[in-house]
């Protein structure tokens, strides 16, 4: 049997075979199969996506390998870790401006300068630029931190497992946005509040008490609550008793008003009593007086609301003429002593001149109670006021005027 090639397995006769036609083109087969055309390797050639360019093996090669970033990372670890501190005892070294990176001192400048501390500064871009500086105490494990915008700042304590603080109400501060307590921490602001309650209780127990309900301090705000509600609960005012669309608290429950408005209620004087409406009146409203309800100017035996009369009227009369104008009124006034006319008495007796005569008496309120007239209906309108009267004559228009002659009755 032959032998056959590792790759393409083409049949290799042995030196005791015989080579067969068959054997021969089954060889060629396999080349044929397993063979490229000139195209296909052209093809081949040009797919940049298969095949890197010079240029990106250049780099490719350039790439960090896992042993020699490791190789690097020891050269850092070896110059930066593993140095050893400056440090100068007789002077020592200020941290403030210090051109080593690792430094160990006592100098004022450290966060004390009793204790020997290892500063490790960081410098941006050089001694000049910003940095920033730690500091951990030789003895213990203390360290510290700060920074350098242009000038150092102060010293800030960084926390270690030893320094954790359990949170309490004493340590815990507040930001009290509103300025509403004294305290800065927890446990002075709830110091604060319990007094501010406990105060405040006690005030309205005693505003409780004041309205008639006894109240104390101790008690809850649920008790409180009940407290403030019974307040009203003793009151015996009515919805007839509070003026309408007004509302109050009596008997434990809020009331509407009922009582009408009367608003400013002005009486007159009459004579018969005049009924007060029953409501809300603002207080404004009057009985209307009289500067002349005087006792010299009522008559004796006479009272009025109150107020005995002690006057006595002298009765009086007079005498005399006028002219009477068709269709004019004229005005007769009483003598200087007249307090008030009682009547008028007007009176023609020219019977020989004009043929007629006639008598008309006009009572104090203008009325004509009694009139004589033998000829015609005498026609005229008088007016009594208390010290005068006017007459107007509207007949016997042919006569444009007549004298006529009146007696006053007055007192």
């Amino acid at each position: 049997m032959p032998d056959v090639t590792p790759k393409l397995e083409i049949k290799k006769p042995l030196g005791n075979e015989y080579v067969t036609r068959q054997s021969f083109n089954e060889n060629w087969d396999t080349v044929d199969q397993n063979a490229a055309s000139q195209t296909e390797l052209d093809t081949h050639k040009a797919d940049q996506t298969m095949h890197i360019t010079e240029e990106e093996r250049t780099i490719w090669s350039e790439k960090e390998t896992p042993t020699g970033a490791q190789e690097k990372a020891n050269v850092v670890r070896d110059s930066s870790v593993n140095k050893y501190s400056a440090y100068i005892p007789e002077s020592h070294i200020d941290p403030n401006t210090t051109p080593y990176p690792y430094t160990a001192t006592q100098h004022p400048n450290c966060p004390n300068d009793t204790d020997l501390w290892h500063l490790r500064t960081y410098y941006h871009q050089g001694l000049d630029s910003d940095k920033v500086q730690t500091a951990q105490n030789a003895i213990n494990n203390e360290m510290y931190i700060r920074y350098n915008h242009g000038t150092w700042s102060s010293w800030v304590k960084m926390l270690t497992e030893n320094d954790v603080i359990q949170p309490t109400a004493e340590n815990t501060s507040i930001e009290d946005s509103g300025d509403k307590f004294a305290a800065t921490d927890v446990e002075g602001a709830l110091s604060e509040l319990f007094t501010n309650v406990s105060d405040g209780k006690t005030t309205l127990a005693a505003a409780i008490t004041d309205m008639g309900q006894s109240a104390l301090g101790n008690m809850t705000f649920a008790q409180l609550a009940v407290k403030v509600k019974d307040i009203s609960k003793n009151a015996s005012s009515t919805p007839s008793d509070v003026l309408t669309g007004r509302t109050a608290y009596a008997g434990g429950t809020k009331i509407t008003g009922t009582m009408s408005n009367n608003g400013t209620k002005i009486i007159t004087p009459s004579t018969t009593n005049q009924t007060i409406a029953k409501g809300y009146h603002n207080g404004q409203g009057y009985v209307v007086g009289d500067p002349d309800l005087k006792s010299e100017n009522i008559k004796s035996g006479t009272t009025i609301f109150g107020v005995g009369g002690k006057y006595n009227p002298t009765f009086k009369w007079d005498r005399g003429k006028f002219e009477s104008v068709y269709n004019q009124t004229l005005t007769i006034d009483a003598p200087k002593d007249c307090s008030r006319i009682l009547f008028v008495l007007i009176y023609e007796d020219d019977g020989l001149r004009y043929g007629s005569s006639y008598i008309s008496i006009y009572n104090f309120d203008g009325s004509r109670f009694y009139k004589e007239n033998t000829t015609y209906d005498e026609k005229a309108s008088l007016t009594l006021n208390d010290k005068s009267f006017t007459y107007k004559r509207w007949v016997n228009s042919h006569i444009p005027s007549y004298d006529e002659d009146y007696i006053i009755g007055y007192y």
